[in-house]
């Protein structure tokens, strides 16, 4: 067999059609932003809200791909918009949980928020959307995860942005966008509404390729299946990652001892990706959206080491809560083959790095385990 022939073998295994598209992936193969149901009402409503000064929310997740899709609409509605209000919020992962909650839509509309869009969250917030709703919040919601009842009950929100549900009769070619990469679709449909054309140049057309590097950071880091639209996002946009002029980016890179290095789907997994969640595991991931949003290049310094020095504390705090966890499961004869669970509890484990843990568990003994 040649070459050619197993690689055809190989593609046709992994479900390819179209080899050509797969092997030397184009901008062109990116699927119109306007397909996404719902896409045009949040867009319009974005954009006037801006316009108006109305304050605007974006509202994240504590991961890379919450973090990254955060700064790409924040990014986007202040570039089209200088005047916008827009700010973020990211929930605390231990004190708040993931998603939308009712106390924040509180908060937030206490604040003077108009417009709420949330990011990679929100598909099954019923509640916090009624809350939204009573206090005067328009909430937009765009995510990428499955809805418990496949989409037959969604949350009643201003608009509803999501790759897999189809909204009237229509559906989106593409299903297997992460949260980033349904942003970076809302930043690129915003672009072309501001700018009254389908294609955009010049400093809006820079805006969006900076930005595909955002949103292949969140592909790679969220390890949605790397075909179709996101093996497009993450060619271009990991290229991207070299020139880019968004500043947190590139401080980033830096602290990570990546700069003038080829910037690849490792580099995402095991540097860059572990630093930005180092902040949701082991402190608050708002400072790794002000890393992502911020200009100033002296802050972005700061924040980046921080980050750095925050995942050097993780990997410890991680490799002592694993070595306990070993001893623990060993002594208690959890590990032998006549038990089917490891089930452990300790006061002074870190609860954002036990689900790491719980994971190297399960590749060391082949069987589910549970740390609390």
């Amino acid at each position: 067999m040649g070459r050619a022939d197993l690689l055809e073998k190989v593609l046709a295994v992994r479900g390819v059609t179209d080899a050509r598209a797969f092997l030397d992936p184009s901008l062109l193969h990116l699927h119109e932003p306007g397909l996404l149901p719902g896409i045009d009402r949040a867009c319009e409503r974005l954009l006037a809200a801006a316009r108006a000064g109305e304050p605007i929310v974006v509202y994240g997740d504590y991961d890379v791909d919450g973090m990254t899709a955060t700064a790409i609409l924040y990014r986007v509605l202040r570039a089209l918009e200088p005047g916008a209000d827009v700010s973020t919020y990211v929930p605390h992962r231990l004190e708040e949980g993931y998603g939308l909650n009712s106390a924040a839509m509180l908060e937030l509309s206490g604040r003077g928020a108009r417009v709420v869009v949330s990011v990679d969250c929100g598909i099954t917030a019923h509640e916090p959307a009624r809350v939204a709703r009573e206090v005067g919040l328009d909430l937009i919601i765009t995510d990428h995860h499955n809805p418990p009842d496949g989409g037959e009950t969604v949350p009643e929100a201003y608009a509803i942005v999501h790759p897999r549900l189809p909204f009237a009769g229509a559906a989106y070619p593409f299903g297997e966008l992460c949260g980033a990469g349904v942003a970076y679709k809302i930043a690129w449909r915003m672009a072309t509404m501001h700018e009254g054309s389908e294609r955009v140049a010049g400093p809006v057309r820079t805006l969006l390729l900076d930005l595909l590097a955002l949103a292949a950071l969140g592909t790679v880091a969220d390890v949605v299946p790397l075909v179709d639209e996101n093996r497009v996002i993450t060619r271009f946009g990991l290229s991207r990652c070299r020139t880019t002029a968004i500043t947190g980016l590139v401080a980033l890179i830096e602290a990570a001892g990546l700069a003038g290095e080829a910037i690849d789907s490792e580099s995402v997994g095991f540097r860059l990706g572990p630093m930005l969640n180092a902040s949701g595991r082991m402190g608050h991931a708002a400072e790794a959206v002000e890393l992502l949003t911020t200009e100033d290049r002296s802050r972005a310094d700061e924040i980046a080491r921080g980050l750095c020095e925050l995942n050097e504390e993780r990997k410890r705090t991680q490799l002592k809560i694993f070595e306990q966890a070993v001893e623990m499961a060993e002594a208690a004869g959890m590990t032998g083959d006549d038990r089917r669970a490891i089930v452990l509890a300790h006061e002074d484990w870190h609860p954002g790095v036990v689900g790491i843990v719980c994971s190297r568990l399960v590749e060391r003994y082949s069987r589910p385990a549970v740390l609390m």
